[in-house]
């Protein structure tokens, strides 16, 4: 029973454990769901927290060895990626029925480390956007995407792939290409099938 389900009297003292350490490591109160037990993990004890002051739920987990990993940096630079790339995406296409979906996705170079604040995490993080616009692509759509490029370069943010998904085509900017447009015309370049990009 116990090696499905871990020791219920640990279930509490896995919490303060982790308490502990996500109020030190972000300075913030949290909250947690029941606690549950992963065998098939090496034993870890695993559960959602949510942070008070932005409302952010995350997984966090404590090993076998008492490492305490957690989610909350990813989830929460998710949200606000989301809240700072879709504002700009829909300023561009004034006709918001055109947009079919827009998935944002981030990616760090390295973890957050222990004396750096959420905030200064960006500096480490790189972003996937893809928007899928039910239309043709046309010249304007050129401008369109160029204009998108920088104003999320104007935001500080960086970018590891942009990708517009027309009806008949994709544009497709990859991170090592974006210091290669310096106008809405270079972006023709970067044409693609879909059968080249999915």
């Amino acid at each position: 029973m116990y090696l499905e389900n871990g020791l219920p009297w640990k279930y509490k003292q896995m919490e303060q454990q982790m308490r502990i350490y996500l109020e030190e490591r972000y300075k913030d109160e949290f909250t947690f769901d029941s606690m549950q037990f992963d065998w098939r993990n090496k034993g870890s004890y695993y559960t959602t927290a949510t942070a008070k002051s932005t409302g952010v739920q995350f997984y966090v987990a404590v090993s076998k060895d008492d490492t305490v990993e957690d989610a909350y940096s990813y989830e929460h630079w998710s949200r606000k990626g989301e809240r700072y790339f879709v504002p700009i995406i829909k300023k561009h296409y004034k006709e918001f029925e055109q947009l079919n979906g827009i998935s944002i996705g981030v990616r760090f170079d390295q973890a957050l480390p222990p004396n750096k604040s959420l905030e200064e995490h960006k500096a480490y993080t790189w972003w996937n956007i893809n928007v899928h616009i039910q239309k043709e692509l046309t010249d304007d759509d050129f401008k369109t995407a160029f204009n998108i490029l920088q104003a999320i370069q104007q935001e500080g943010f960086q970018l590891e792939q942009l990708t517009l998904a027309y009806f008949d085509v994709v544009i497709q900017i990859l991170e090592e290409e974006i210091p290669l447009i310096t106008n809405a015309k270079d972006l023709a370049k970067f044409v693609k099938t879909y059968e080249e990009v999915y």
